[in-house]
């Protein structure tokens, strides 16, 4: 990445490369009725490629940020598990991921030289055509706003604490071409708080 700092203005971009893991581990299968069998199994993880745009502009106490992201998640086809030992498909699931973009807003305080306090909105796309959706793993376009603080606890030690609210729109999946089909009305809320100690 790079930035281009203009006293009060910055400009910034990065790119991140494309990666693809192998994971490995013990797999556990079960058919219908049949007794559950193990085997050790591989997976393909692809993760995508981005590139983010942002610009930022500081007045007095005040930091906002505007930023674009594009995520070029095509790259996510299908994920297949192999068996190791004979090479033999266990499991194959179509993922069709299509490219996404986000918009993000942040606005930063600055209440002292210890005392910070963060908000932010977003929007994202989300990767997951309607007729590949699957429960619990397919995520539809979302909107995001999230809320934190930083401060100290002693001299050495300080606290960040952070509020994020996800709202996924509601999805009603009839195309579905995943088997068994999904088809139906979907709804996803999802809230975090998270605390980070830094010393």
């Amino acid at each position: 990445g790079a930035t281009l700092d203009l006293d009060q203005i910055e400009i910034g971009y990065a790119w991140r490369l494309p990666v693809t893991y192998l994971l490995e581990g013990r797999a556990y299968i079960l058919y219908s009725n049949a007794p559950e069998t193990s085997a050790t199994a591989q997976a393909e993880l692809q993760v995508a490629q981005s590139h983010l745009v942002s610009v930022a502009y500081t007045y007095d106490e005040m930091r906002f940020r505007l930023e674009y992201e594009r995520q070029l998640w095509s790259i996510m086809d299908n994920q297949e598990i192999l068996n190791i030992d004979n090479q033999q498909q266990l499991l194959l699931l179509e993922r069709n991921f299509q490219d996404t973009n986000a918009y993000r807003l942040r606005l930063d305080y600055t209440f002292s030289n210890a005392v910070m306090l963060n908000t932010g909105l977003s929007y994202e796309e989300g990767v997951t055509p309607e007729e590949y959706h699957e429960p619990g793993l397919a995520e539809h376009d979302q909107v995001e706003v999230g809320v934190g603080v930083s401060f100290p606890v002693t001299k050495a030690l300080s606290l960040n604490s952070t509020f994020f609210y996800q709202y996924f729109f509601d999805r009603r999946v009839s195309t579905s071409l995943q088997s068994p089909t999904t088809n139906g009305d979907y709804t996803d809320h999802r809230q975090y708080l998270t605390l980070n100690l830094k010393w």
